[in-house]
């Protein structure tokens, strides 16, 4: 199976087979946004209609994928998580004319550091004026709290560095496999916080800009992460208008993504699915990955190469590697140097391009 497509092709919208509306008591909270704005607010809320684009927002390709699926839409939500400090204050004043695009670079220290998807956002909202709002909590806890898994990850990674410590292959994997259920766990309680918050948002956007209350129909389009489709069945089966579209050219469920949702649907991945998802967590973590990008790429920040680029690389490394050949890694790269490590990787991925073009010269 290719690592990076969906776990069944054949389901509709290439959406993984464990994929299903959990059984949550959440059709009451959003049930009748409107009537709930109204009765809370007083605000006259018009239709909702809700186009969610689930990808990644991080470059300028990104923007590009993401800006073909949107038709004209009155507001724009965009996933927060992981926004630098005052950028979500510093979208809604380029949206409405009071700061010019360019202020998204104040955001970062250096350029290597520099989203170019917020970039090119920041100047498309400028140009249309389009009112930039987030679904998430203003104390913004939950995000807090995943971002602290993340750095539970890197603390992870440098204990598997520090030769002192001797922890066993089965008792790594079953390490990370733990924190993958705990980042799933929080990331499934922001699902519910963002659908908590709804009719507040709205009605905080409706007092705002009066003039969206006179909409026919207010269109609202969402940018989210493909784990989070599940926004979009919950909002369906509340009776909400709702049409979605995934990232093109990019299937839209990566390894560490299908391991998460796994657990977000209450399901245990495939051990070797885990296997995989740490192994390339170490490479990337060894730096091992970068130095096996083309060399036109190799120079650029991280951040800045197109999502593509890294999806076709580890494809080819795991269409390589073995579930053994990655235990091996695992054990060697306690003692071994960081160019020791590569060339490790390395040889396997020429030893597997020798073998096909033998194949090829036989046939």
């Amino acid at each position: 199976m290719n690592p990076e497509q969906p776990l069944n092709n054949n389901i509709p919208e290439n959406k993984p087979e464990v994929e299903q509306t959990p059984d949550l008591p959440l059709e009451e909270k959003l049930t009748g946004i409107q009537q709930a704005i109204e009765k809370k607010y007083g605000i006259k809320c018009p239709p909702l209609t809700w186009d969610i684009f689930f990808g990644h927002h991080q470059t300028k390709e990104d923007f590009e994928d993401f800006i073909a699926t949107a038709d004209n839409p009155d507001v724009f939500v965009m996933e927060n998580a992981g926004w630098l400090e005052g950028a979500e204050a510093l979208y809604q004043q380029i949206s409405n004319g009071q700061a010019e695009p360019e202020r998204m670079d104040d955001l970062f220290d250096d350029k290597s550091s520099q989203n170019d998807f917020s970039r090119a956002f920041a100047d498309w909202i400028y140009e249309k004026k389009l009112p930039v709002i987030s679904m998430e909590a203003d104390d913004k806890k939950k995000i807090k709290e995943i971002s602290n898994i993340h750095w539970k990850f890197i603390k992870f990674n440098k204990k598997l560095d520090d030769i002192k410590i001797d922890t066993d292959y089965h008792e790594a994997v079953a390490e990370y496999s733990a924190l993958l259920k705990e980042w799933a766990s929080a990331e499934e309680e922001r699902e519910k916080e963002i659908l908590d918050y709804i009719p507040d948002k709205m009605a905080e956007l409706l007092q705002t800009n009066p003039e969206l209350r006179d909409k026919d129909d207010l269109k609202i389009k969402m940018f989210y992460g493909s784990f989070h489709t599940a926004l979009s069945h919950e909002l369906s089966a509340a009776g909400q208008n709702i049409s979605r579209e995934f990232q093109k050219d990019i299937m839209p469920f990566d390894l560490s993504i299908q391991a998460l949702r796994y657990y977000r649907f209450g399901k245990t991945p495939p051990p070797e699915l885990e296997e995989k998802v740490l192994f390339l967590d170490l490479i990337s973590h060894d730096e091992v990955q970068h130095k096996l990008l083309p060399p036109e790429e190799a120079d650029k920040p991280e951040i800045q190469i197109d999502t593509r680029v890294w999806l076709e690389l580890r494809r080819k490394i795991l269409d390589a590697i073995s579930i053994e050949d990655m235990r091996q890694y695992y054990e060697m790269r306690r003692s071994a140097t960081p160019e020791e490590r590569f060339e490790y990787v390395k040889k396997i991925l020429e030893l597997k391009d020798q073998k096909r073009n033998h194949r090829k010269r036989n046939f």
